[in-house]
């Protein structure tokens, strides 16, 4: 609520408009005080801490209720007379609340209410791959301004978060020029913005890592933990991602529907693991390194030619962008490291290189026949034979890689930097031809409804160790499926 106020008055457009929010009063979540129920703390006295002078101190009665009740393992107040500190409360959470354990893994909430005037559809509902193109262009659009003019970055770019907005406007008759009609437009909405984080450095805090973005739409650096914060660069990969997602599931292509049920799995909800993490799962990870849209051999090809020019330029955008910054990055590495030694590059750091390689040392004289003899006759006979025969011209030479980015790909690197060159490319996508957009309109989804129930199914019988599950639905989570 406090976001969508700061967006309000810094008047961006598409997105939800505040009507009012807030905590409801005397109230906050039981799950904790079953914790601290489950776990007593083996001392007497285990809550040192007072409580605040403005919270109500437990009565005689619930005092005499003697240790074998319940609520002898809640929380008490002091009788030892220490002053101690108060131990602070969670983010979020008021000082006026009870203290609580401090062992406890658990956050205390309370039940939000927030107010919104807008009644959208969710992004599933679009009808068309060039309405799929202006909902998202919208949205880029909303993102573009609360950077610009809210310093504010959403961090959370998902399915789940971009709305269609239904909007009755009166409009031009195209059989009677003179009159107007009342017409239904549909508006992209980029919505739920509790994730957001201000841009401005001085503003920034701690945020929990577990609690940024949604793994489906995070951008392969984000995944491969090359990035602690989030960027704009980032945000407009996810974005992309959104796009090639609902069209993969919801648009007619070349692959069947069980490939394209396989293929979203791959892609989207896969995950690798490298170093005790999850990382960026490999088609993903593939299909950004190589700049290609395929599933195995076969090249992914829509019926709409917009679409497949949209997918393939963008892509292209963020292929180049991966091999920069990951050329930067390592060459980074590899100076502050030769800083730090104040020594040479070893030849086998793998870290990119300027400059020519260091010249062979002289080629030692041949032997003369006497010496060849000798050695022909002694352990490694066979090899010197064949030395011997070889012609200098037919030795294999090293191939020399040159790993620089090209101009070309750092000129395309920098057009995910800002919001510029996407908004330009989907305006002007917009205003392609009426035949560039033939074959475009949603086919249903194409997810096999008995494949989904299988993966229901199976998810539903894995003993997991954690709530969140990742599963091929419209209901998107921020981690991948812990198995």
């Amino acid at each position: 609520g406090d976001i969508l106020q700061q967006l309000k008055e810094a008047k961006v457009p598409r997105v939800p408009t505040l009507v009012c929010h807030g905590d409801i009063d005397d109230q906050e979540t039981l799950t904790p005080d079953w914790w601290e129920e489950q776990n007593p703390t083996p001392t007497p006295n285990p809550y040192p801490t007072p409580f605040p002078s403005h919270f109500h101190a437990p009565s005689p009665a619930e005092v005499l209720a003697g240790p074998s009740s319940s609520a002898s393992n809640k929380r008490k107040a002091p009788d030892d007379g220490h002053d101690t500190a108060s131990v602070p409360p969670p983010e979020g959470v008021a000082s006026s609340q009870p203290p609580f354990r401090e062992d406890s893994p658990l956050r205390r909430h309370k039940h939000y209410r927030l107010v919104e005037e807008e009644v959208a559809l969710p992004l599933n509902e679009f009808q068309s791959g060039k309405q799929l193109i202006k909902i998202v262009r919208d949205c880029v659009i909303a993102h573009y301004h609360a950077t610009v003019d809210a310093k504010l970055v959403h961090r959370d770019i998902s399915s789940g978060n971009l709305l269609i907005q239904p909007k009755i406007l009166w409009v031009q008759d195209p059989d009677h020029p003179q009159k107007e009609r009342l017409a239904i437009k549909f508006a992209g909405l980029l919505a739920d913005w509790e994730m957001a984080k201000s841009t401005d450095p001085q503003q920034q805090g701690q945020r929990q890592p577990e609690r940024t973005g949604t793994w489906r739409y995070m951008s392969v650096a984000l995944l491969s933990h090359l990035k602690a914060n989030v960027e704009v660069c980032d945000e407009v990969e996810s974005f992309f991602y959104i796009v090639l997602y609902h069209a993969v599931r919801y648009l007619e292509s070349n692959l069947n529907d069980n490939t394209v049920a396989n293929y979203i799995d791959g892609f989207f909800d896969q995950y690798g693991f490298d170093n005790d993490q999850y990382t960026c799962g490999d088609k993903k990870l593939s299909t950004i390194m190589t700049g290609k849209l395929a599933n195995a051999s076969t090249k992914l090809v829509f019926a709409a030619t917009g679409m497949n020019k949209i997918l393939e330029n963008l892509l292209s955008w963020f292929h180049a962008n991966h091999i920069v910054t990951e050329y930067d990055r390592t060459l980074r590495e590899c100076q502050s490291g030769s800083a730090a030694t104040h020594s040479p590059l070893p030849p086998s750091s793998g870290c990119p290189r300027h400059s020519t390689p260091p010249p062979r040392p002289p080629t030692p004289p041949s032997p003369s026949p006497s010496s060849s003899v000798s050695f022909a006759r002694g352990e490694f006979a066979f090899e010197a034979d064949i030395k011997a025969r070889k012609a200098p011209s037919a030795r294999i030479r090293q191939t020399k890689h040159d790993w620089a980015p090209s101009a070309e790909q750092r000129e395309l690197a920098r057009l995910v930097v800002t919001h510029d060159a996407m908004l330009d490319y989907l305006d002007d996508a917009l205003e392609w031809d009426a035949a560039e957009w033939e074959h475009s309109e949603c086919v249903g989804d194409r997810v096999p409804l008995a494949w989904r129930l299988e993966r229901k199914m199976s998810a539903a019988a894995l003993t997991v160790t954690s709530s969140k599950r990742q599963k091929l639905s419209d209901t998107v989570q921020s981690e991948p499926l812990f198995l």
